[in-house]
């Protein structure tokens, strides 16, 4: 700036100054919403001179970070804050660059990217209709994120269920779901063209099929299973799309390899989480003739086993057993039975009959047979049957050797065991040994009651040879039950044996069952008991088993309880006298199962009054606990609804209480499910329970939740058929006797708000929630955004709501700009808090802020700040005063601080001015930035004026008179008269008055129509002056005669160029004829620029001409043509030498001979008088 100074005061101009580079010329970008734009300007000095200037930004929001410069090249970064801004909002303004080439303006627009419009999607109907004709194409489009996006314009409902099945491997089944939870489908039913088919001897391989249907069109998995080896099924797994039409043919095939004699029975099921469906398969082989007599053979089996062992057990004589066992074997022979067992028993019977000589012959008849040695049992049997008729020791030794070959050989044979008890006797030792193969073998292998029967009459003989309750003790005791063969002693020593292995065991429980409806021993029924309670056995099934105990006085630990647990109808009044004492004084008890007690109590409040006000005291108790302990079923709630009063409740017990409110059971109908999911889209996450008994407890707080069942492979279901919902404790009485106790509780504040009325989501009543759940992290981003925008909704409908000061103390002031920055800065400011507005529009700016809210903010803030400099705040005021808002403290804020443009400054001056406050600084910048950039000097001469009066820097001034004397005369641009005031003032004090201003003064004063006497003086001593020196325009003419006398110019016509002086200026011109060829001559610079030539041109005269300018550069530039006449002569001079020519040439020209002849003469006579007079003064 000094150095512009130095250069104006010293009458250093540059006519044309060179424009500065800037790349690029304009700036416009697009960004992501959230985000800044970067970037930089490149100023470059065309000539690669050093240049110093200054960048400013029209908008606060965007910030040249070098805003001076001082170089031939210079990079102006930059970076534009667009927090805040929505898709398709923009910062518009310009960078100002002011330099000492000038001024130059660069506009700038950065934008958020408008969100790109996704095609519209179809809705759940279009989505359904478009399911129907290509299930495909819309599994697809519910799959994908734009149709989730479309589905925020739904219900809640809607979009959850939608969350709630993710499409996920499968996207049809997900559809299928949505679809029948939208009630956009009805559900796929199944059906089978038939459920039974009878197949009689099948050969080989046989394939047959049945009709799968399906009643209407959609998605589904089909499983298919069959519960046998000769049957199975084509296919195990199947969907709906493979059906041809409506219908599947389903195949099975039946595998002969597989089947055995008689009957074969098998089942196919068709299995899906709605249904299941049966076909009954009935494969026959065998003619009916042979199958009875298979039945016969079977049947006779069975009832020489069951003489053999009532004769043992003496429940028949020897006679009756050997009559009735050959009569049988003769009827197994008949139905075509061929096992030696038969034909050996035959042998035994005869025997034990007597007829030694009959069983002998047919003992060495079956010798004969060579299928005996074939099979280890006849053989064995053969050599028992054979002692009886042999003495010979050492043959029975050899018997004894054999069978303990066999033995070995055939360890699981019963037969070989139960022989060996007689051939090998002397290897067992005593009972113990038998009892303990006995023992053994049932365990291990099979329970023969061969090997039974002996067992029994071992323990009949010794109880005491049993020592534990093992598995094979326990087979032999269970078969003496069923065949009702224990004595006194074999059942205390059972029971024992019982009671010391404790646990619960089915079998023994069930053997326990039947020994004592055949005894009635207390023994039996209190082991049976104890059993019952080890196993936790709290079955409805099972109170017969403790009714009788408790009948029977008997002490098992736990009975009361679990008598208690299993009963049915648990009327307290019925109770025994005991138990009712144990009930109310027990605290372990199954509370589900006291609960229908206490229910039914009260059910029975009336019948039993005495009773009732008994156990009161004891029920509140219990449901209190039972609160506290978060458990709620049907009775409970009953208790609840009905006896839970105020004094009861307490902080603690009504939060507890709060979440029973809102459980729901869940009863599952099918058994594949495994989960319960509760689903909401305004909520943080899914909430899943496990599947327990067929049910679960779940929280709900809204009906637009969703209730979605998962099976075990993680499929989704949310069919109503498959589940039934219960609201457990619905009661309003209760809802607000826990909103009084503890209203801030985040179950009820969760409850409020996700259950708003849209009309009027949030009351007075309600808001306490609403402020609450804003900050609640168990709901989603989303809906908390919802519901952060009704409270600001709230407020601002009601804006002197008491907790409005402390709802904008608490809040988290990003978060509520993000969801309305505008409704936001309106409480502020509504509310006084100036400083936390002002940091909403540091950060996200000014857009859409109304300007009167805007102005106060502003104006309060430079208060509170007592108008200390911040460049944001600075900017943001700038933009404020643009827009055209006016206040008097931003006025002062701006006057003290503001530069800029200089028009910009300009009507900030003017604004000041009206306002009547202290512009003189502002003056200074204006007119330093004008002198600086050689621009902006338009209507600012009231500027220098009012900077002159207030005593300014007479340096600013004197180089600002320059400056505009100059633009006046070789610009010819319009300047104000204050400027030439100056300039007559400081010449008349006698001032040295620069050339320029002399020049102009002159110039300004040749346009005046009448002079003062001190401007005639001025004038007259300048013009004298400058054409003493030569320098001569052509406003010399327009001075008056008398002012302009002996100047010489009254017979001349100035022809004036104005040009760069480094520009050579050629001059192109003829006097008289067009086709007369132009003279040239080369135009002198007579003043910055300023070319100047001379003519003598008479009346009737005229000059053509135009000018050539040839710049350094090169470049060349021709005028237009021109056409100077004479002026009219004055009278002053008509008798002059030019005055005389002047009137002959008019004479001449207007045809007037004898006129002209007449002053030819007369002139050449003075002419020659007047040289002659000239020459004697010589």
């Amino acid at each position: 700036m000094r150095r512009r100074l130095e250069q104006l005061l010293n009458e250093t101009f540059e006519y044309d100054p060179p424009r500065l580079t800037i790349e690029p010329a304009a700036l416009e970008e697009e960004t992501e919403a959230g985000g800044t734009v970067q970037g930089s300007l490149t100023l470059i000095h065309p000539e690669g001179k050093r240049c110093r200037g200054f960048v400013y930004s029209s908008n606060a929001r965007v910030v040249a970070e070098t805003a001076e410069f001082y170089s031939p090249k210079s990079q102006i970064r930059y970076h534009a804050d667009l927090a805040g801004l929505a898709p398709g909002q923009k910062v518009e303004g310009r960078f100002t660059v002011c330099s000492e080439l000038g001024e130059e303006s660069i506009p700038y627009c950065f934008r958020i990217r408008k969100e790109e419009v996704p095609s519209p999607m179809p809705d759940p109907d279009a989505l359904a209709e478009l399911a129907r004709t290509d299930l495909g194409a819309a599994a697809q489009l519910y799959a994908s994120e734009p149709f989730g996006k479309s589905l925020e314009g739904h219900s809640f409902e809607t979009l959850t269920l939608w969350k709630a099945l993710p499409a996920g491997e499968n996207a049809k089944h997900a559809l299928e779901q949505f679809l029948i939870a939208s009630q956009k489908k009805e559900m796929i039913e199944l059906s089978l063209s038939r459920e039974n088919q009878r197949i009689v001897n099948p050969e080989g391989t046989v394939l047959e099929e049945i009709t799968l249907s399906k009643s209407t069109w959609g998605y589904m998995e089909i499983e298919i299973t069959s519960d046998t080896r000769f049957l199975r099924v084509e296919k195990k797994h199947v969907t709906t799309e493979e059906f041809i039409g409506a219908t599947w043919p389903l195949r099975y095939v039946v595998d002969s390899n597989f089947l055995h004699a008689g009957r074969n029975l098998g089942r196919i099921t068709v299995h899906t989480c709605y249904q299941t469906l049966a076909f009954e398969l009935c494969v026959e082989v065998k003619g009916q003739e042979d199958l009875r007599a298979h039945r016969v053979r079977n049947v006779m089996t069975r009832k020489a086993v069951r003489l053999y062992l009532d004769y043992r057990l003496g429940r028949i004589d020897l006679h009756q057993w050997t009559e009735r066992t050959q009569s049988v074997i003769e009827s197994y022979k008949r139905s075509g039975g061929k096992n030696l067992l038969a034909d050996l028993l035959g042998v035994f019977v005869l025997q034990a009959d007597g007829k030694r000589a009959s069983a002998e012959r047919e003992l060495h008849r079956i010798e004969r047979n060579a299928r005996i040695l074939e099979d280890g049992n006849a053989q064995a049997a053969w050599l028992y049957l054979s002692t009886f008729f042999s003495k010979d020791e050492e043959y029975r030794m050899q018997v004894r050797e054999r069978m303990r070959e066999l033995s070995l050989k055939h360890r699981s044979s019963w037969l070989i065991r139960w022989l060996s008890l007689y051939l090998l006797e002397d290897e067992f030792g005593q009972d113990a040994g038998k009892l303990d193969m006995i023992l053994g073998y049932v365990e291990q292998f099979h329970a023969t009651p061969f090997l039974l029967l002996e067992g029994v009459q071992i323990v009949r003989n010794n109880p005491f040879l049993l020592h534990e309750w093992t598995p094979g003790a326990r087979i032999v005791i269970n078969w003496a039950v069923k065949e009702k063969v224990l004595d006194e002693r074999m059942i205390l020593h059972s029971m024992n044996l019982i009671r010391r292995r404790g646990g619960f065991d089915p079998v023994t429980f069930r053997m326990l069952g039947t020994l004592y409806e055949d005894t009635h021993m207390d023994d039996v029924l209190a082991v049976r008991a104890q059993m019952a309670i080890d196993g936790e056995k709290k079955e409805e099934k099972y109170f017969p088993l403790y009714q009788a105990a408790v009948a029977r006085d008997l002490k098992i630990t736990g009975l009361y309880e679990y008598y208690m647990q299993t009963m049915s109808e648990v009327r307290i009044e019925q109770m025994p006298q005991v138990i009712r004492r144990y009930f109310a004084m027990n605290e372990t008890m199954d509370w589900q199962k006291k609960a229908r007690i206490y229910r039914n109590l009260s059910d029975s409040e009336e019948s039993i009054p005495q009773i009732f006000s008994a156990m009161r005291p004891g029920m509140e108790k219990f449901i209190t606990d039972q609160i506290q302990m978060g458990r709620i079923n049907d009775d409970l709630s009953a208790l609840i609804s009905r006896y839970l009063t105020h004094r009861m409740v307490n902080a603690q017990l009504a939060r507890k209480l709060i979440r029973l409110l809102f459980t729901f059971e869940v009863d599952c109908l099918s058994p594949d499910m495994k989960r319960v999911v509760v689903c909401d889209v305004r909520r943080n996450r899914e909430y899943v329970t496990p599947i327990e008994n067929h049910a679960a407890k779940v929280r709900i707080y809204s009906e637009q939740s969703r209730i979605v069942l998962e099976d075990a492979k993680g499929r989704r279901y949310a069919s109503t058929d498959l589940y039934m919902a219960r609201h457990l404790l619905n009661e309003t009485s209760i809802m607000n006797l826990c909103t009084q106790v503890v209203p801030d509780d985040p179950h009820l504040v969760m409850f409020f708000t996700l259950n708003p009325q849209m009309e009027q989501p949030i009351t007075h009543k309600t808001l306490k929630y609403y402020i609450e759940g804003a900050r609640m992290a168990a709901f989603s981003d989303s809906y908390r955004a919802r519901i952060q925008a009704w409270l600001l909704d709230y407020y601002a409908q009601n804006p002197q709501e008491e907790t409005l000061p402390g709802f904008l103390r608490e809040i988290d002031m990003d978060t509520y700009v993000r969801i309305d920055r505008i409704k936001l800065l309106s409480l502020l400011t509504q509310d006084g808090r100036y400083e936390k507005a002002w940091t909403i529009l540091e950060q996200y700016g000014t857009q859409d802020v109304d300007l009167n809210r805007l102005m106060r903010i502003l104006s309060q803030v430079v208060i509170a700040r007592e108008y200390e400099e911040d460049r944001k705040l600075l900017g943001f005021c700038a933009q404020l005063f643009s827009a055209g808002k006016v206040e008097e403290h931003i006025l002062i804020y701006l006057l003290m601080y503001y530069e800029g443009p200089v028009e910009s400054m300009k009507n900030l001056w003017r604004v000041g001015r009206e306002y009547g406050l202290d512009t003189i600084n502002l003056e200074k910048k204006i007119l330093s930035l004008i002198l600086f950039t050689r621009q902006g000097s338009e209507n600012s001469e009231q500027v220098y004026r009012s900077y002159r009066r207030s005593l300014g820097s007479r340096r600013i001034c004197q180089a600002y008179v320059i400056w505009r004397c100059y633009e006046f005369l070789v610009k010819d641009r319009p300047v104000s008269e204050a400027v030439f005031d100056d300039c007559l003032i400081d010449y008349q004090k006698g001032g040295k008055l620069p050339d320029v201003c002399a020049l102009a003064l002159l110039q300004y004063l040749s346009r005046l129509p009448e002079h003062t006497q001190e401007q005639r003086e001025a004038a007259v001593t300048l013009l004298k002056k400058y054409s003493e020196q030569g320098i001569r325009f052509a406003f010399f003419t327009r001075f008056p005669y008398e002012m302009r006398q002996g100047l010489g110019c009254d017979d001349r016509v100035f022809c004036e160029a104005v040009a760069s002086p480094k520009s050579t200026v050629r001059l192109f011109y003829r006097t008289r004829y067009e086709n007369e060829p132009f003279m040239e001559i080369t135009m002198k610079d007579v003043f910055e620029g300023i070319r100047v030539r001379e003519f003598v041109l008479f009346e009737g005269e005229q000059l053509e001409c135009y000018t050539e300018e040839t710049r350094e550069n090169g470049e060349t530039t021709v005028s237009a043509h021109r056409f100077l006449r004479p002026a009219p002569v004055p009278e002053e001079i008509l008798l002059s030498r030019y005055g005389r020519l002047t009137a002959m040439a008019r004479d001449l020209e207007h045809g007037d001979e004898k006129v002209f002849q007449e002053k030819l003469k007369e002139y050449r006579q003075l002419d020659s008088l007047t040289k002659e007079i000239f020459t004697l003064m010589e």
